[in-house]
């Protein structure tokens, strides 16, 4: 009896992340680009995608959240980025793929650009 409980809870949970886990070209238009700035509001180093908040003010002057979705945690740290490089406040600017849903204010994040001006590249991510 265990043993089939144990292979219901490993099928769920592998189901619950294969769910999770998607297509970058399902949420977002990978044949068209957006630039945005802004200053960081959080950023969430998860895994499979982590996510960069950041506040952008539009041309009336209003501020919208903004989400760019990127790698996970795991494989950004492989590379040398650290969360502390956006620290809620720290000026960003943004390059990557709009969301398919119009009006959407996200991303899937290809490069930011830093406060010092280094340009972390997701492409270049092996």
């Amino acid at each position: 009896m265990n043993s089939k409980l144990a292979v219901v809870v490993g099928a769920a949970l592998w189901f619950g992340t294969a769910v999770a886990h998607h297509s970058t070209n399902v949420d977002y238009d990978v044949n068209k680009f957006v630039t945005q700035t802004g200053e960081v509001v959080e950023a969430k180093w998860i895994n499979p995608h982590s996510i960069l908040m950041f506040n952008v003010t539009n041309a009336k002057g209003t501020k919208e959240l903004w989400a760019a979705e990127t790698h996970g945690a795991s494989v950004l740290a492989r590379h040398g980025w650290r969360k502390d490089l956006f620290k809620p406040g720290t000026r960003v600017t943004v390059w990557g793929n709009p969301a398919r849903v119009a009006g959407k204010k996200s991303m899937h994040m290809l490069k930011v650009t830093l406060p010092d001006g280094r340009v972390l590249d997701v492409n270049k991510l092996s």
